[in-house]
């Protein structure tokens, strides 16, 4: 409790997680994700509801041996987002800016104005 996920999103170049959905917070702002899926078949052993390359936009591990060598690849990248994730991410989110508080704000404007016609 003593760092905000807030300040850890905003501070790291690069998360590594297994299934969480601050995962898209990370895409949000083009920083790397790397899942480490050591349990995927236990974890999903009910069935997943998309396909996995649709569900996690990012480099996805099953062993530690390929989670160190992605580890490695980014640090010499300098932590930069891959092309294929970024077209991938950019499929989901339509924009990716700073004016999402603006827009949601203009939408119940909008709805407001309607109910009242």
């Amino acid at each position: 409790n003593e760092v905000t996920i807030h300040h850890l999103i905003k501070r790291n170049k690069l998360m590594i997680t297994d299934y969480s959905s601050v995962s898209f917070d990370f895409n949000y702002l083009s920083k790397p994700v790397v899942f480490y899926h050591f349990d995927f078949n236990r974890f999903f052993k009910n069935g997943i509801l998309r396909p996995v390359k649709e569900t996690f936009i990012g480099e996805i591990s099953t062993n530690e041996r390929q989670l160190i060598h992605l580890i490695e690849n980014y640090i010499k990248s300098d932590f930069r987002e891959s092309r294929v994730f970024t077209n991938r991410k950019n499929m989901i989110f339509k924009k990716i800016d700073a004016n999402n508080n603006e827009r949601i704000y203009n939408e119940i404007i909008k709805m407001k104005q309607n109910k009242q016609v």
